[in-house]
């Protein structure tokens, strides 16, 4: 077979192919109207680790862009999801939330791109934005987390040598009242003084390491700001109407012209002349 007898075979069945064709785009057409439209939108995130030096170097931008995917893996927690769902009313469940939402880090940089498909098309940007919101909060929860467990362990200490000082000032007090005083007396006032001090100069050392330690936790805790907020969709992505029927026509073309070859070789009727040259080829060999 060569390019004259296909187009020979296309020239006596091109009806047979333009018909495949257009029954092809019009079922196309058909299942892509009646299908539910898919709407996609996406938000931006930027993920700032923050510097207790106050500059930022490679290995901190480095370092945010393994936040940025740590946080993806989030996105896909079932509290998270479930905080969307009910503060939407979403009518579906957190499994169904999980599946259309995806979650990637731009390529080189340490933003977050949450993309979220709905077939309400209002909805869409708005799920987007709250998963968004979500995932703020949550990162600003788990830092708060850490922070109070510092600060906690700190206070404990605080406690401890506010209630010792508090002892030994009633200590001194006593001490303080025996009148007349002897040398025990006087032993016992100088060792309680020495302690009280010494309690008092931790209180204030451990007191100005608490605030500095708060002030360090707050310069350095990473941050998720929105970059770009959820854009209303213009069109849905599914179903692709044009592509769907240009792959509806090329399939038709190729279905069609198939069977016109089938057809072509069962076909035993002569048509014209070179029905005959070919009908007779094998005999004049």
């Amino acid at each position: 077979m060569d390019f004259v007898h296909f187009w020979g075979v296309f020239s006596r069945w091109w009806w047979l192919v333009a018909a495949t064709v257009f029954i092809a785009v019009m079922g196309s057409l058909v299942v892509s109207k009646r299908t539910t439209p898919v709407y996609q939108s996406s938000t931006r995130l930027l993920v700032n680790e923050g510097q207790s030096s106050g500059t930022t170097t490679y290995d901190d931008f480095l370092t945010s862009q393994n936040l940025a995917a740590t946080y993806i893996e989030f996105l896909h927690g079932t509290p998270l999801l479930q905080e969307v769902v009910s503060s939407l009313r979403l009518p579906y469940s957190t499994n169904h939330l999980d599946q259309n939402t995806n979650g990637q880090v731009i390529r080189n940089t340490p933003i977050i791109e949450i993309t979220v498909q709905d077939t309400n098309r209002a909805r869409t940007p708005r799920i987007a934005d709250q998963l968004g919101q979500a995932l703020i909060k949550s990162v600003q929860d788990l830092q708060a987390v850490r922070t109070r467990a510092a600060v906690s362990q700190t206070q404990q200490q605080l406690n401890a040598l506010s209630g010792s000082i508090a002892d030994l000032t009633s200590q001194l007090d006593r001490l303080r009242r025996i009148v007349p005083a002897d040398a025990n007396t006087l032993a016992s006032i100088d060792a309680v003084q020495n302690s009280l001090t010494q309690d008092q100069a931790s209180y204030a050392q451990l007191l100005n390491t608490q605030e500095q330690m708060a002030i360090a936790q707050a310069q350095a805790a990473s941050t998720l700001t929105v970059v770009a907020p959820a854009a209303l969709p213009t069109s849905p992505v599914e179903p692709n109407t044009k592509r769907n029927l240009v792959l509806a026509a090329v399939a038709g073309f190729l279905l069609g012209f198939a069977i016109a070859l089938l057809v072509d070789v069962v076909d035993t009727h002569v048509r014209g002349p070179e029905g005959v040259r070919r009908r007779l080829a094998p005999y004049s060999a």
